[in-house]
Formats: structure tokens, sequence, C-alpha cells
């Protein structure tokens, strides 16, 4: 089994996934590694509905888009970002009504909370969505210097926003 589809295994233990991860849906790999998570909760049946942000994905070094979607994730978002040095598109959010005309969708969301992590500033994130989730704080200053686009605004921007980021 390859170090990524080992990584992917540990990280979702009752999801099925096997050495040769690179050939299952929702995963896409170039040289063995893997480069994009698409593990969006769309039909349900997905073993890591209502679970936290998997800390083990931190071993994916290469991977460079990791898709969240709608799964009723809780918990805070972890620390571990400085580890995808190569992630420049990370969805985490409830994707808005226009999104159900690429299918049905759960209509789960996420609920993470607490801050957005600093480490986000350590990738090379061009975009993040994070929409309707339960963040708290100011987005870090590292992270809003970095990122070009972004999506913050529709998670209850309490204390106002400069376009692209909301201040919570």
């Amino acid at each position: 089994m390859s170090s990524d589809c080992t990584a992917l295994a540990t990280a979702f233990p009752n999801a099925g996934f096997t050495s040769s991860c690179c050939t299952q849906s929702g995963i896409t790999c170039t040289n063995g590694r893997i480069t994009e998570l698409d593990m969006q909760c769309t039909t349900g049946g997905q073993s890591w509905i209502g679970s936290s942000f998997p800390t083990a994905l931190s071993a994916l070094s290469a991977v460079g888009i990791i898709l969240f979607d709608d799964c009723g994730m809780t918990g805070e978002l972890p620390d571990i970002f400085d580890s995808f040095p190569q992630l420049y598109e990370l969805h985490i959010s409830f994707p808005p009504p226009s999104w159900n005309s690429v299918g049905p969708r759960l209509n789960m969301g996420n609920h993470f909370s607490g801050q957005i992590p600093a480490t986000l500033a350590k990738t090379s994130l061009l975009y993040f969505h994070a929409e309707n989730n339960l963040f708290t704080g100011e987005v870090p200053q590292a992270f809003v210097d970095y990122i070009e686009t972004g999506a913050t605004v529709k998670n209850d921007c309490k204390g106002g926003s400069n376009g692209n980021f909301c201040y919570l």
C-alpha cells in the first residue's frame, strides 16, 4: 500500500480505501501520490459523515484539492495545514442552493468551530470555501495577507468584512 493510501485508510478506517486507492472514486493521483481528495457528501452513506477533520490526512503532502462539502463535520479545524504545501483549493462549506444543479445534496453542511488555523497561510491556497461554519475570532492576518480569493463571508460576519473575508 502506498504511503498516501495508508494515510487515507487511517483517516477513514471504515471507508474501504485499499492499496490501490488511486483508482477509487473521489481520489486523483499523480505518480502514485494523492493530488485531489473529493470527499463531498452528496449522496449519503459516507463513513466520515459527522466526524471531525482527520489529522491523518497531514501525510498527504502532494494534495492540491480537498473537498469536504456538506458532510456534517464538526469540531475545530486542526492546525495541520503546513503539511499541505501544494494545497490550493479547500472546500469545507455548506454549498449554496445553486450547487443543487450538479446533483442531489444532503444539506447537512459542516459545523467546524474555533478559529481558522494560521497554518492555512503556509499552503498554496487560492480558493477557500468555508461558508456557513461556526468559526469564531478573526481570520489570522497571515492568512488574510496570503490568500488571493476566498469566501468566508457567509459565516455570520459579525465583525465586518474586507470584501473577501469575514471578521468573526
